[in-house]
Protein backbone atom coordinates (compact mmCIF):
# COMPACT_ATOMS: atom_id res chain seq x y z
CA UNK A 1 0.00 0.00 0.00
CA UNK A 2 1.64 3.62 -1.02
CA UNK A 3 1.13 6.28 1.54
CA UNK A 4 -2.01 7.16 2.77
CA UNK A 5 -3.44 10.87 3.21
CA UNK A 6 -6.35 11.66 5.81
CA UNK A 7 -8.18 14.82 5.70
CA UNK A 8 -10.56 15.60 8.75
CA UNK A 9 -13.18 17.92 9.69
CA UNK A 10 -13.05 19.48 13.40
CA UNK A 11 -15.31 21.27 15.40
CA UNK A 12 -16.14 25.07 14.22
CA UNK A 13 -15.11 23.99 10.70
CA UNK A 14 -11.54 23.42 11.66
CA UNK A 15 -10.13 21.18 8.65
CA UNK A 16 -6.97 19.09 8.52
CA UNK A 17 -5.85 18.37 5.99
CA UNK A 18 -2.95 16.16 4.33
CA UNK A 19 -2.15 14.16 7.51
CA UNK A 20 -0.48 11.10 7.70
CA UNK A 21 -2.60 8.01 7.79
CA UNK A 22 -0.09 6.09 9.68
CA UNK A 23 0.16 8.83 12.22
CA UNK A 24 -3.15 10.64 12.99
CA UNK A 25 -4.58 10.12 16.36
CA UNK A 26 -7.52 7.83 16.84
CA UNK A 27 -8.53 10.34 19.71
CA UNK A 28 -8.83 12.62 16.56
CA UNK A 29 -10.65 10.91 14.73
CA UNK A 30 -13.13 10.24 16.74
CA UNK A 31 -13.75 13.91 17.37
CA UNK A 32 -14.29 14.24 14.00
CA UNK A 33 -17.27 16.02 12.80
CA UNK A 34 -18.74 14.45 9.35
CA UNK A 35 -16.91 15.21 6.07
CA UNK A 36 -19.46 15.76 3.91
CA UNK A 37 -22.98 17.72 4.24
CA UNK A 38 -25.58 15.81 2.64
CA UNK A 39 -28.15 17.80 0.63
CA UNK A 40 -31.72 17.17 0.26
CA UNK A 41 -33.47 18.05 -2.95
CA UNK A 42 -36.20 16.60 -5.26
CA UNK A 43 -36.31 13.60 -7.00
CA UNK A 44 -33.28 12.28 -5.18
CA UNK A 45 -33.35 8.83 -4.80
CA UNK A 46 -32.16 7.91 -1.28
CA UNK A 47 -33.40 9.25 2.20
CA UNK A 48 -30.65 11.14 4.07
CA UNK A 49 -31.38 12.04 8.00
CA UNK A 50 -30.18 12.13 11.45
CA UNK A 51 -31.22 9.16 14.45
CA UNK A 52 -31.14 9.87 17.99
CA UNK A 53 -28.12 7.66 19.17
CA UNK A 54 -28.85 6.70 22.59
CA UNK A 55 -24.58 5.42 22.15
CA UNK A 56 -23.68 8.85 21.33
CA UNK A 57 -26.42 10.75 23.41
CA UNK A 58 -26.64 12.93 20.32
CA UNK A 59 -27.83 12.71 16.64
CA UNK A 60 -25.89 10.57 14.24
CA UNK A 61 -26.53 11.43 10.40
CA UNK A 62 -27.50 8.76 7.48
CA UNK A 63 -27.21 9.20 3.92
CA UNK A 64 -29.89 6.11 2.94
CA UNK A 65 -32.08 3.94 5.05
CA UNK A 66 -29.57 0.80 4.47
CA UNK A 67 -27.14 3.63 6.76
CA UNK A 68 -29.96 3.74 9.04
CA UNK A 69 -29.98 0.22 9.48
CA UNK A 70 -26.68 -0.10 10.25
CA UNK A 71 -27.04 2.66 12.59
CA UNK A 72 -29.13 0.56 14.38
CA UNK A 73 -27.22 -2.61 14.41
CA UNK A 74 -24.68 -0.23 15.76
CA UNK A 75 -26.56 1.35 18.51
CA UNK A 76 -28.13 -2.16 19.72
CA UNK A 77 -24.85 -3.39 20.22
CA UNK A 78 -23.19 -3.49 23.75
CA UNK A 79 -19.51 -3.37 22.43
CA UNK A 80 -19.95 -0.56 20.37
CA UNK A 81 -18.95 2.47 22.39
CA UNK A 82 -18.86 5.41 19.93
CA UNK A 83 -20.32 6.26 16.50
CA UNK A 84 -19.11 8.48 13.98
CA UNK A 85 -20.56 9.35 10.90
CA UNK A 86 -18.45 10.31 7.74
CA UNK A 87 -15.43 10.42 10.03
CA UNK A 88 -12.50 11.32 7.36
CA UNK A 89 -11.77 11.89 3.67
CA UNK A 90 -8.85 8.96 2.60
CA UNK A 91 -6.28 9.89 -0.25
CA UNK A 92 -3.81 7.70 -1.94
CA UNK A 93 -2.08 7.54 -5.20
CA UNK A 94 -3.17 4.02 -6.63
CA UNK A 95 -2.73 2.53 -9.62
CA UNK A 96 -0.84 6.06 -10.49
CA UNK A 97 -4.08 7.73 -9.96
CA UNK A 98 -5.36 9.76 -6.88
CA UNK A 99 -8.09 8.21 -5.56
CA UNK A 100 -10.31 9.38 -2.77
CA UNK A 101 -12.94 8.12 -0.54
CA UNK A 102 -14.75 8.75 2.47
CA UNK A 103 -16.22 5.97 4.93
CA UNK A 104 -19.42 6.04 5.88
CA UNK A 105 -18.55 5.15 9.87
CA UNK A 106 -16.15 4.94 12.11
CA UNK A 107 -17.12 2.94 15.70
CA UNK A 108 -15.29 2.59 18.81
CA UNK A 109 -15.73 -1.03 20.05
CA UNK A 110 -14.08 -2.80 22.33
CA UNK A 111 -12.11 -5.11 20.39
CA UNK A 112 -10.58 -2.19 18.07
CA UNK A 113 -11.45 0.50 15.57
CA UNK A 114 -14.13 -0.66 12.88
CA UNK A 115 -14.30 1.01 9.83
CA UNK A 116 -17.53 0.79 7.99
CA UNK A 117 -18.95 1.35 4.11
CA UNK A 118 -22.41 0.26 3.77
CA UNK A 119 -23.76 -0.39 0.37
CA UNK A 120 -26.08 -2.19 -1.24
CA UNK A 121 -25.25 -5.89 -1.95
CA UNK A 122 -26.24 -5.75 -5.58
CA UNK A 123 -23.80 -2.24 -5.97
CA UNK A 124 -20.89 -3.49 -3.91
CA UNK A 125 -19.90 -5.99 -6.58
CA UNK A 126 -19.38 -3.68 -9.12
CA UNK A 127 -15.81 -3.38 -10.38
CA UNK A 128 -15.32 0.52 -9.00
CA UNK A 129 -16.97 0.07 -5.71
CA UNK A 130 -14.78 -3.35 -5.33
CA UNK A 131 -11.47 -1.94 -6.06
CA UNK A 132 -12.52 1.34 -3.61
CA UNK A 133 -13.30 -1.15 -1.30
CA UNK A 134 -10.10 -3.14 -1.47
CA UNK A 135 -7.66 -0.22 -1.00
CA UNK A 136 -9.78 1.21 1.58
CA UNK A 137 -9.68 -2.37 3.14
CA UNK A 138 -5.51 -1.88 3.01
CA UNK A 139 -5.26 1.16 4.26
CA UNK A 140 -7.58 -0.08 7.19
CA UNK A 141 -5.52 -2.89 8.20
CA UNK A 142 -2.25 -1.10 8.22
CA UNK A 143 -3.18 0.22 11.46
CA UNK A 144 -4.49 -3.29 12.57
CA UNK A 145 -7.79 -1.78 12.29
CA UNK A 146 -11.36 -3.66 11.04
CA UNK A 147 -13.34 -3.16 8.16
CA UNK A 148 -16.29 -4.22 6.76
CA UNK A 149 -18.76 -3.72 3.80
CA UNK A 150 -21.92 -4.07 5.22
CA UNK A 151 -25.08 -4.75 2.95
CA UNK A 152 -28.77 -5.22 3.38
CA UNK A 153 -29.68 -7.82 6.70
CA UNK A 154 -32.23 -10.22 6.85
CA UNK A 155 -36.08 -8.45 6.80
CA UNK A 156 -36.90 -10.15 9.89
CA UNK A 157 -33.97 -9.20 11.84
CA UNK A 158 -33.98 -5.56 11.25
CA UNK A 159 -37.69 -5.14 11.92
CA UNK A 160 -36.63 -7.01 15.67
CA UNK A 161 -33.62 -4.40 16.27
CA UNK A 162 -35.69 -1.56 14.92
CA UNK A 163 -38.51 -2.56 17.37
CA UNK A 164 -36.08 -2.53 20.56
CA UNK A 165 -34.63 0.47 19.53
CA UNK A 166 -37.24 2.23 21.43
CA UNK A 167 -35.90 0.68 24.97
CA UNK A 168 -32.71 2.32 24.88
CA UNK A 169 -34.42 5.64 25.43
CA UNK A 170 -34.72 6.24 29.24
CA UNK A 171 -36.70 9.13 28.84
CA UNK A 172 -39.65 6.82 28.01
CA UNK A 173 -39.60 4.62 31.20
CA UNK A 174 -37.73 3.58 34.12
CA UNK A 175 -35.24 1.22 33.76
CA UNK A 176 -35.33 -0.67 36.37
CA UNK A 177 -39.26 -1.49 35.54
CA UNK A 178 -38.38 -5.49 34.19
CA UNK A 179 -36.13 -5.59 37.53
CA UNK A 180 -39.35 -5.13 39.47
CA UNK A 181 -41.21 -7.33 38.15
CA UNK A 182 -43.39 -5.52 35.76
CA UNK A 183 -44.92 -7.18 33.04
CA UNK A 184 -42.99 -6.81 29.52
CA UNK A 185 -46.40 -5.65 27.93
CA UNK A 186 -47.09 -3.12 30.50
CA UNK A 187 -43.84 -1.67 30.17
CA UNK A 188 -44.33 -1.47 26.55
CA UNK A 189 -47.87 0.40 26.95
CA UNK A 190 -46.11 2.83 29.41
CA UNK A 191 -42.88 3.05 26.53
CA UNK A 192 -46.37 4.24 23.93
CA UNK A 193 -47.77 6.48 26.67
CA UNK A 194 -44.79 8.48 27.49
CA UNK A 195 -43.64 8.68 23.34
CA UNK A 196 -47.55 10.04 22.82
CA UNK A 197 -46.58 12.48 25.91
CA UNK A 198 -49.00 10.57 28.42
CA UNK A 199 -47.85 9.07 31.80
CA UNK A 200 -49.85 6.43 34.12
CA UNK A 201 -49.19 5.43 37.22
CA UNK A 202 -46.29 2.90 36.55
CA UNK A 203 -44.20 5.15 39.41
CA UNK A 204 -43.06 8.74 38.93
CA UNK A 205 -42.09 10.37 35.59
CA UNK A 206 -38.62 11.12 35.99
CA UNK A 207 -36.86 13.33 33.52
CA UNK A 208 -33.43 12.02 31.85
CA UNK A 209 -32.46 14.69 29.31
CA UNK A 210 -29.56 13.12 27.56
CA UNK A 211 -25.93 15.11 27.66
CA UNK A 212 -25.95 18.31 25.71
CA UNK A 213 -29.73 17.87 24.27
CA UNK A 214 -32.87 19.38 26.28
CA UNK A 215 -35.40 17.57 24.22
CA UNK A 216 -34.14 14.82 21.47
CA UNK A 217 -36.99 15.04 19.49
CA UNK A 218 -37.08 19.02 18.84
CA UNK A 219 -34.86 18.89 15.51
CA UNK A 220 -37.63 16.41 13.83
CA UNK A 221 -40.58 18.00 15.25
CA UNK A 222 -38.99 21.61 14.40
CA UNK A 223 -38.47 20.35 10.88
CA UNK A 224 -41.96 18.08 10.17
CA UNK A 225 -44.11 19.84 11.89
CA UNK A 226 -46.70 22.74 10.11
CA UNK A 227 -46.05 26.25 11.09
CA UNK A 228 -49.51 27.10 11.93
CA UNK A 229 -51.48 25.15 14.96
CA UNK A 230 -54.43 23.28 13.80
CA UNK A 231 -52.70 21.96 9.82
CA UNK A 232 -52.19 18.31 9.15
CA UNK A 233 -49.01 16.63 8.28
CA UNK A 234 -47.95 13.47 7.17
CA UNK A 235 -45.25 12.33 9.02
CA UNK A 236 -43.33 9.47 7.32
CA UNK A 237 -42.64 6.23 9.42
CA UNK A 238 -41.35 3.84 7.29
CA UNK A 239 -40.18 3.68 3.68
CA UNK A 240 -42.86 0.79 3.23
CA UNK A 241 -45.25 3.43 3.11
CA UNK A 242 -46.78 2.95 7.04
CA UNK A 243 -47.99 7.02 7.47
CA UNK A 244 -48.79 8.99 10.60
CA UNK A 245 -51.28 11.39 9.99
CA UNK A 246 -51.52 14.22 13.41
CA UNK A 247 -52.52 17.59 14.53
CA UNK A 248 -49.99 19.82 15.16
CA UNK A 249 -50.73 19.96 18.82
CA UNK A 250 -51.08 16.27 19.18
CA UNK A 251 -47.32 15.66 18.20
CA UNK A 252 -45.25 14.08 21.14
CA UNK A 253 -43.91 17.10 23.22
CA UNK A 254 -40.46 16.84 25.30
CA UNK A 255 -39.82 14.60 27.64
CA UNK A 256 -41.16 16.32 31.40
Amino acid sequence: MVDVEVCLRLAEDEVRDGLGWESVPLEMLYAAEPWRIFRWYMGQKHYSGSYWSSTQSDHVIYESRLELARLLYADSDRDVTAIVAQPFLLRADVDGALRRHIPDYLMATTTGPLVVDVKPRHRAARPEHAFTFTWTREAVASRGWRYEVWSEPPDAELANVRFLARYRRDWLFEPDLLDRGVPPAQVDREARRRERGGHQGLGPRVRHEPRGQSDPLAADRSRLAPRSTGRRTHLPRSRRGDWFLARNDQLPGPPT
